[in-house]
Parts: C-alpha cells; structure tokens; sequence
C-alpha cells in the first residue's frame, strides 16, 4: 500500500467519506457512502480503479450494505453484467477476439496517487 486517507464528516449520526481512499501498486480504492450511528446501517460502495494498462480486467465496485453486526458485502452486477454484454456483442458482431476490447482497462494517471490524494483532504 502506498498510502491510505480519510476524511469523514458526521453529522446527525451519520458518518459520510470527503475522501475515503487506499493507493496500492495495482488500484486507487474510493470508498463512498454513508454509515449511520444512530441506525447502525452500512450502505457503502468501494470502487477500484485500475492503475496502468491490464488486458483483461473484471474489476467491479463492491458494496458493503446492512448492519453493523450484520454487513453484507458483495459485488455490484451492474457494471460486470454490462461489461459482459459487450464483450458478447463484440464477439457476436465483429470478432470474437473483439471481445476482448470490453474487458481491457487503459492506464489511469499516476502510478502513486498520494499526492492527489492528500491535496484533497487540503479543500
């Protein structure tokens, strides 16, 4: 790891991420979302996003929803089911090696996000 930020305000109980943020050598992870005190519910996503250029990626945001004693944590379909699907009309229509293309992620910025990342806790 990198480095690691946060910045969460609270009000009325409820806890909400500024800046959530890992950066590994691989991916810069946002979380965002709420965590309630006064109802103790999680509803968060983490969202990673791929740092250089990787062929086949099926990186998707994850989810952190429930309770505090009870979360439940999991894989948010919509973005591997659309992924998915292009990658099935891709192969259908053009070439199956076209298929390819839905599931490359092209390089994203910086290697190292720290900077970015601490310049943000600054606003």
């Amino acid at each position: 790891m990198n480095c690691a930020a946060a910045n969460i305000d609270v009000v009325n109980g409820v806890a909400r991420p500024q800046v959530f943020a890992f950066d590994t050598e691989n991916a810069l992870i946002n979380v965002t979302g709420t965590a309630s005190f006064a109802s103790e519910q999680l509803d968060l996503t983490i969202d990673p996003e791929s740092k250089g250029f990787r062929i086949i990626t099926l990186r998707s945001p994850l989810y952190v929803r429930g309770t505090f004693k009870s979360p439940n944590a999991g894989v948010k379909a919509g973005p591997l089911i659309a992924r998915g699907a292009v990658a099935a009309a891709l192969a259908t229509l053009v070439t199956p090696a076209a298929a390819l293309l839905a599931l490359i992620s092209p390089a994203e910025g910086e290697a190292n996000q720290c900077r970015a990342i601490l310049s943000q806790m600054k606003k």
